[in-house]
């Protein structure tokens, strides 16, 4: 029997897309046990568009406090033996789960597993966006939640997602897990397409972006306590 797997949806305001994202979970080859949407304080139709979505959503609202803490949430509700994640904007292809989950039972020894990921222009977005902010076309090596596939109880050793940082929650994630040592690996294969568009978190809260500055000082800071 293959172990289950909850997938995790953080959303805001994200009624133009979360349907093409859901319809990408829900058409896996793979069929995911849970799929838990959490609402990050959405202020249009995200609600009505999970609602008309079929399967057995699990839908839960918080007021806004960020994509890492809505991954939080999700997490504290999710049953599967394996997590994944996904961004409401973005689309899975139809064998992520299934090449993915195959791979970690083969593969024991690795914890935490990523694909490829290739960015893509939102078919909505005109000429001007895309002089102003490029969309690399290569696929690349998929160093981003949407991307991963791991163990609810590796999730749950390295700890949830720094809800403090509105921004570059999952470098600070990320860089946890590797300090525990935990066997990373890169599966060659395109498994998340990441969607461009002007409403892009990091277009829409470029304020935000101190907290990388916040993320760098924090691991200089455990560097030199451990030379200490």
């Amino acid at each position: 029997m293959i172990p289950s797997v909850s997938v995790v949806i953080p959303a805001h305001n994200a009624e133009k897309y979360i349907g093409d994202c859901l319809e990408s979970v829900l058409t896996q080859s793979l069929k995911p046990a849970q799929i838990i949407v959490v609402d990050d304080g959405s202020k249009d139709r995200t609600p009505d568009i999970v609602a008309a979505a079929g399967g057995s959503i699990v839908y839960r609202r918080q007021s806004q406090a960020g994509p890492a803490a809505a991954r939080n949430l999700g997490v504290s509700l999710a049953s599967g033996v394996f997590l994944s994640f996904i961004d409401a904007d973005d689309l899975w292809t139809p064998e992520k789960l299934a090449l993915q989950v195959d791979y970690l039972l083969s593969h024991p020894e690795v914890s935490i597993l990523f694909g490829m990921m290739q960015n893509f222009y939102s078919p909505d977005v005109d000429e001007d966006f895309k002089k102003r902010y490029a969309c690399p076309e290569e696929v690349l090596s998929g160093f981003h939640p949407g991307a991963m596939l791991l163990r609810r109880e590796t999730f749950l050793q390295v700890g949830p997602f720094d809800a403090n940082l509105k921004m570059g929650e999952f470098i600070e994630w990320h860089t946890r897990a590797k300090t525990l040592q935990l066997a990373l690996h890169v599966l060659p294969a395109l498994v998340l397409l990441r969607r461009i568009h002007a409403s892009n978190y990091g277009i829409t809260h470029k304020d935000l972006r101190k907290d990388y500055l916040t993320i760098v000082k924090g691991l200089l800071a455990k560097k030199k306590e451990a030379g200490a």
